[in-house]
Parts: C-alpha cells; structure tokens; sequence
C-alpha cells in the first residue's frame, strides 16, 4: 500500500503567507498597468442607450427642424389629398358623362347587335358624305369588333360590355377606338371629322392586327 508522502505543516504555510502579499497582487495598480504579480485594470465597455434615451435625442431632433419647413410639408400633404380627392370627383363624373338617358348605362352596356348592318363600307361612307360623325365612328366601332370576332380574335355576345373585347384582344388601338365609342354613343360626345377620321385609323390598325402595345 502507498504511503501518501505529500504533507505541508503548519509552520511552511504560515511561512509562504507572510513572505507573499497576496491581496496586492490581486488589486490594480492606480495606474491602470499591471505591475509584477499584479492584475491589469480591465475598462467595461459602458451600456448602451437604452429605448428611451432613443426616442428622447429623435424628439429632440425634431425640436431643432425650422418652423417653416413644418409648413412647407403640411401644404405639399394638403396638395396631395386634394389632388387624389378631386382625380375621383373627375372620375366618376366621367364615368356619369359616359351613361346614356335610357335602359343602357355606357361601359355596363351590352353590346349592339353587330351582324345587323349587312355593308358596314357603304353604311360608314354614308354617314361620313352627311357630316353625321357621331354615327360614322359608331359604325366604325361596330365594324371593327365584327372583323375581330370574324378572325375569331373575340368571341362576340351581345350580353358582353364593350371592355370586355378590348381585355379579350389585348390590342391597344381597340381600346382608344371603344373610349370614342362610349363618348360618342353614351356621353354624346360632340363628334367631328378629325375625331372619324382618327376612328378609321385606329380600326385599319385593328385588322392589320398591330397596337398590340
């Protein structure tokens, strides 16, 4: 059996104690550098500021932003609002504008019948030959939409809404021609030569089959 030889008496302990200072050599020098035997003095980092020191320097901030630059916001928000505010005043009286006085309420409207004319050509010339523009870019429209129903780029019903054609063939000449329409046929929109003959050029745009941007 081994012996434990490892014993320290009474007497060496005291002798160490008394020969080592320990409680200095655990204590920073005022200095801030860690002398012989000593520990260095170690700064924390201090703590962040918190949520409402955050929110006090903002406020504060703000309390620095000239009185003029308030003013100058709080018009440009007043001209905002009004500005949206009046586009939907505009909008509805046009979409009232476009309603006709009778069973048939503009773009809600189903579509007319347009198989019923036989000669559209000599129907449009007509009407063109007797200033009655109104009718002319009605029957420019009609025709239109029976050439794309007829190249079955649309599927024509009566019960449809104009819109629904110009969403069907995507071409964007067809839906600058179906607003001349609904202002002319429902709005009654004052129709002149210029606006015919910019209705025939959109229709010829229609059959080639471009506008389609």
């Amino acid at each position: 059996m081994a012996v434990d030889t490892l014993s320290i008496s009474s007497e060496t302990l005291r002798r160490w104690r008394d020969d080592y200072d320990y409680t200095s050599a655990l204590s920073p020098s005022p200095s801030g550098k860690a002398g012989p035997g000593q520990l260095p003095d170690v700064h924390m980092p201090e703590p962040a500021h918190d949520t409402d020191n955050v929110f006090g320097d903002f406020f504060q901030w703000l309390g620095t932003v000239p009185q003029v630059v308030w003013i100058v916001l709080l018009v440009l928000l007043l001209a905002l609002a009004a500005y949206f505010v009046l586009k939907r005043i505009d909008w509805h009286k046009r979409r009232k504008k476009v309603k006709e006085d009778g069973d048939e309420e503009g773009i809600n409207a189903g579509t007319e019948d347009i198989y019923e004319i036989d000669d559209y050509a000599d129907s449009i010339r007509r009407a063109a030959a007797q200033g009655e523009w109104a009718m002319a870019v009605r029957l420019v429209y009609l025709a239109s939409l029976r050439h794309l129903d007829e190249a079955g780029r649309i599927q024509w019903k009566l019960y449809k809404a104009p819109m629904e054609y110009v969403e069907e063939s995507g071409a964007e000449a067809l839906r600058r021609l179906t607003w001349m329409y609904l202002a002319v046929r429902f709005g009654h929109y004052p129709a002149d030569e210029p606006l015919y003959q910019e209705a025939v050029r959109l229709s010829a745009d229609i059959e080639k089959g471009g506008a389609h941007e």
